[in-house]
């Protein structure tokens, strides 16, 4: 199997699955020529183990607003999605309406937007999978999680996402972290199952002095054993804005 991943600088990732099924070699598309690509997760040895939600980071400083509006009502996160149905303006409409607004409607209407987790996400919450979790009140909810076969765990902090033509198509994760993806394996893993095309990371791995991501792939030229998945970074180029690689994986039977 083949994949591409692109190094840019921004925070998270996301990940795009092949779009038809394949043998286990797969041909990519160069390049990121358009953005529609991503997810991916990572994980490093790292015995460290988080059992709580307060043991969790708060990844900006708008997100520690939205946690202390939490803690000001209770740390209760209000389900308003019914609320914000009611609204319903169609697209020919737009521009006329947002003409029509003025910047105080504009405000008011901004802090009506719901914040915070709107359905659940119970498994994220399980002591088994709460480790695996980095920021405080990131979680995906249950029913869009990717489901990880073939770990202690079928838990990955990383949901999918639908394109505008097509359901899943993609797959956004935080980050990979030691501390939370040991090995890097249940990322692999994740990456082999869903069949994975290209990766887009959009974070460096340290921005500002704080550590945002680890190094999830194997450098250019070796080949790395995460789990049982095996990666081999064939190639590389380096660009002004981005660093493009290519990999070779393949799943390893241990019998």
């Amino acid at each position: 199997m083949i994949a591409q991943n692109v190094n840019m600088t921004m925070d998270h990732f996301v990940m795009q699955p092949l779009k038809q099924k394949q043998d286990n070699k797969r041909q990519l598309h160069p390049l990121l020529e358009e953005l529609e690509k991503t997810p991916i997760t990572t994980v490093h040895q790292d015995s460290t183990i988080i059992l709580t939600e307060d043991n969790l980071e708060i990844d900006d400083i708008s997100a520690r607003e939205i946690t202390d509006m939490f803690e000001t009502n209770k740390g209760v996160y209000y389900n308003n999605t019914r609320e914000v149905s009611k609204f319903k303006l169609t697209v020919a409409n737009l521009p006329e309406y947002v003409h029509n607004i003025c910047i105080k409607d504009k405000k008011e209407k901004f802090q009506k937007i719901p914040y915070g987790l709107l359905k659940p996400y119970e498994v994220s919450q399980t002591k088994l999978n709460m480790q695996r979790n980095r920021y405080k009140g990131i979680y995906p909810y249950d029913d869009t999680r990717v489901v990880v076969r073939g770990g202690d765990t079928d838990y990955i902090n990383a949901s999918y996402i639908d394109g505008s033509r097509k359901r899943k198509a993609y797959i956004a994760a935080l980050g990979p972290m030691a501390k939370q993806l040991g090995d890097f394996g249940q990322f692999w893993r994740m990456v082999w199952q869903q069949k994975v095309e290209r990766i887009a990371m959009v974070t460096n791995l340290v921005e500002g002095e704080k550590t945002k991501c680890e190094q999830y792939w194997p450098d250019h030229g070796q080949c790395k054993l995460y789990g049982d998945i095996k990666v081999m970074c064939k190639d590389e180029k380096v660009y002004a804005d981005l660093i493009w690689r290519q990999f070779t994986f393949s799943k390893v039977n241990f019998n």
